[in-house]
């Protein structure tokens, strides 16, 4: 199952906050300089609860929320994902300088919001 870089990092956020969401608490934490449209979230949502990476459930509380959590399978992903760059992370930084890993780190940090944002305005 294919899970987007995108659908990565709301999953991301979901295992960082430690407790169910709503999604309202995913667009505010989703901005970084990236305008992601309601709707693109929502879509978002759905395609990681049909790949069974995410439930989501009316709020005890408030009956127009729905909370978002992660499914044992989700959890499963991102922990595979945070070794996975962490292991690559450990092995570039030992052959780049100090300077060619922070000028790498904020390349790819635009590549990606470029194309964030390219994707959230189709």
């Amino acid at each position: 199952m294919k899970i987007s870089d995108s659908e990565m990092k709301i999953m991301n956020l979901i295992w960082d906050a430690g407790a169910p969401v709503t999604t309202a608490w995913i667009t505010q934490r989703l901005g970084d300089g990236i305008e992601w449209k309601a709707t693109t979230i929502l879509t978002f949502l759905a395609r990681l609860e049909e790949k069974g990476c995410i439930t989501r459930r009316a709020s005890p509380t408030d009956g127009r929320c729905r909370l978002v959590s992660l499914t044992e399978a989700g959890q499963a992903r991102v922990d595979a994902f945070r070794a996975v760059m962490s292991n690559t992370g450990r092995r570039y930084a030992s052959i780049l300088s100090e300077e060619e890993e922070t000028a790498l780190r904020d390349l790819l940090s635009r590549i990606i919001e470029t194309l964030e944002s390219e994707v959230n305005n189709l």
